[in-house]
């Protein structure tokens, strides 16, 4: 399996929220709506300067039946 690269919008985001984390969230959530832990896809590592860095990490508690991955 290769690794899963950030889509535009997502290096777009990180770039808004230097030294943290930038989260994949799966589908059904209101706009707005805090996140369920089983509704995290994964994670990516933002650096200090707003860039994408480390590969992709998948939560291990996610559940795509109930919060599918909205398409890329």
């Amino acid at each position: 399996m290769s690794p899963k690269a950030p889509p535009p919008a997502a290096i777009a985001e990180a770039a808004k929220h230097p030294g943290g984390w930038l989260y994949e969230i799966g589908g059904g959530l209101d706009a707005g709506a805090a996140a369920p832990p089983e509704a995290v896809v994964g994670a990516w590592k933002v650096s200090d300067d707003g860039k994408i860095v480390g590969a992709f990490i998948p939560n291990p508690s996610y559940d795509p039946i109930r919060w599918p991955a909205k398409p890329s």
